[in-house]
């Protein structure tokens, strides 16, 4: 009955391949919606650039675990706006941002014939989390206290307040 239909549908899904990044939308608080969706909007710009085109490739084809690929690519394209950014990114800003720009990443490994996996998806998000951190000079401790608060570093991104966006003169 209806039950087989869907058995089968599961069946049709290749295992242990297919990922579901979720929408932007879903873990963004209303007030940083506008300006994350901007910094993801400037990343698939930068992705898709002409000139980008063998960076990305070479990216995605790299021989370590998919995970940290997702990670570090990620990571690479957000450090690359920041800079681009006059007053850079704010970070909580970067940190909605980043789970974007990993399920990107995996779009174009998984175009580029590089499966990935809901946990190599799950992997990739986690690992930018900490290496983002990183490279914003917070120490191990804080990362990890960050990451058992869902992934933040403390101080929790909520306290800094980023450029205001509401054409406020400056």
């Amino acid at each position: 009955g209806a039950d087989m239909a869907i058995f089968d549908e599961a069946k049709a899904q290749p295992s242990g391949e297919g990922f579901t990044a979720p929408p932007v939308e879903s873990y963004t608080p209303p007030e940083a919606l506008d300006a994350v969706q901007r910094v993801v909007a400037a990343g698939m710009k930068l992705v898709y650039r002409k000139d980008m085109a063998e960076d990305v490739k070479a990216e995605v084809a790299r021989d370590v675990p998919t995970g940290q690929m997702l990670a570090q690519a990620a990571v690479g394209w957000l450090l690359m706006l920041d800079k681009q950014a006059p007053q850079g990114i704010p970070e909580n800003i970067m940190a909605y941002s980043l789970q974007a720009l990993v399920g990107e990443a995996a779009e174009i490994a998984v175009g580029a014939g590089r499966p990935v996996s809901q946990d190599e998806f799950e992997d990739g998000v986690m690992l930018g989390h900490q290496l983002m951190a990183r490279k914003l000079g917070y120490n191990d401790e804080q990362i990890m206290q960050g990451a058992q608060q869902g992934g933040q570093p403390s101080p929790q991104p909520a306290a800094q307040p980023g450029p205001q966006s509401q054409g406020a003169p400056a």
